[in-house]
């Protein structure tokens, strides 16, 4: 008889996330691809790529399996979801890098290293800041990218007051697409997810952590940290960082892939 294990099945936690993750984001796999076209476009085949709030992995991944000479550091402060990716991707040949790191304050460039980036990427993550957060962040991005460099953002960037029409068309899409997602497909949405992992040994050691981190604010529930951030003001706080040629590559609805060159 084999042994008992605590070990989680990080595989299946990986794909459970990306299935929860392709609930809220309809063409979750085309929007990467159209990442890692954009990046073979404008730097090569053999990037050195940062992958920003990475949680478990996915784009790192997608990143490494698409481009053999690429290597990429993947930074978060979520412990759990990054001893979930640590846990199914390890470091693919020695190609990826982990950091746990927060980049809310102004330690996590010192983490990262001295190396400069030819492209960062990031993915539904950057809503989680406040305006003040996320304009600091964008001048850390534009430190950390050689110049040149490409930075690419997919996230829920939202239409400002100027398209109350475009508002209230996303919000009425996107409650049918989620409940398709979430009822008829029997998709886990979010809160759910989380819950499913209560009660595991290691797990349970994770979430406490990740409990004493976010400090009240765990992200297992809707709750964010800050409003959901405009388009116009990514674009401004792109401009006033340094970056030029600033642009949405991919959109559907309010899910935009904005492109800026540092």
């Amino acid at each position: 008889m084999a042994e008992p294990t605590d070990t989680p099945d990080w595989q299946q936690l990986l794909h459970t996330w990306d299935r929860q993750q392709q609930g809220y984001v309809a063409h979750r796999e085309q929007l990467i691809g159209t990442m890692l076209d954009a990046t073979e476009a404008v730097v090569g085949d053999a990037p050195l790529a940062l992958d920003l709030a990475c949680g478990p992995g996915t784009i790192s991944a997608r990143l490494l399996e698409r481009f053999p000479k690429a290597r990429c550091v993947a930074v978060d402060i979520d412990p759990l979801l990054l001893a979930i990716g640590q846990g199914a991707l390890s470091t693919m040949d020695g190609r990826l890098h982990w950091v746990d790191a927060d980049i809310t304050t102004d330690s996590w460039l010192q983490a990262i290293g001295d190396e400069q980036f030819d492209v960062v990427l990031s993915a539904t993550a950057l809503h989680w800041l406040t305006p003040a957060q996320l304009i600091t962040t964008y001048r850390d991005i534009s430190a950390a990218l050689r110049p040149g460099g490409l930075l690419l953002n997919a996230d829920r960037l939202e239409f400002d007051e100027r398209s109350p029409t475009c508002r209230e068309l996303t919000a009425t899409v996107t409650k049918t697409r989620w409940q398709t997602a979430f009822c008829a497909e029997d998709i886990d949405d979010w809160e759910t997810w989380w819950a499913s992992l209560a009660g595991h040994p290691v797990l349970e050691a994770l979430l406490e952590t990740r409990r004493e981190r976010f400090a009240g604010n765990d992200g297992t529930t809707t709750q964010r940290r800050g409003a959901i951030t405009s388009y116009a003001l990514h674009v401004a706080a792109l401009a006033e960082a340094g970056f030029h040629e600033i642009d949405t590559i991919w959109q559907d609805l309010n899910r935009r892939l904005l492109l800026a060159i540092n």
